[in-house]
């Protein structure tokens, strides 16, 4: 039997971990709501619910009234993905958009 489909949230959760691991989105940078809102076909509220879940990880900072901020991350830094299982070390970001501050 194939497993369900995952949800729009979960895929967005995924993805965002996996762009944050390959620095993706640099670290210290802001995430845009809107723009993520948009880019992942979700609305505002799930998509907290995934930044607060991704504070949660480590991944991001949430700051009151200002959004949530890309965790500083080490040069040295290693982090494993609980969701796929393999490590990633922290690399010079990829070009690419990234969603600067407001």
């Amino acid at each position: 039997m194939s497993s369900p489909p995952s949800s729009r949230k979960t895929q967005c959760a995924e993805d965002l971990q996996r762009r944050i691991l390959t620095q993706d989105f640099e670290p210290g940078c802001y995430l845009e709501e809107v723009d993520l809102a948009h880019a992942y076909e979700i609305s505002r509220p799930p998509l907290r619910e995934v930044l607060n879940q991704l504070a949660g990880e480590g991944y991001v900072v949430l700051h009151k009234n200002r959004g949530a901020q890309v965790a500083p991350m080490a040069n040295s830094c290693r982090a494993t993905s609980p969701t796929s299982g393999f490590v990633a070390k922290a690399a010079r970001p990829p070009s690419g958009r990234v969603f600067p501050a407001a």
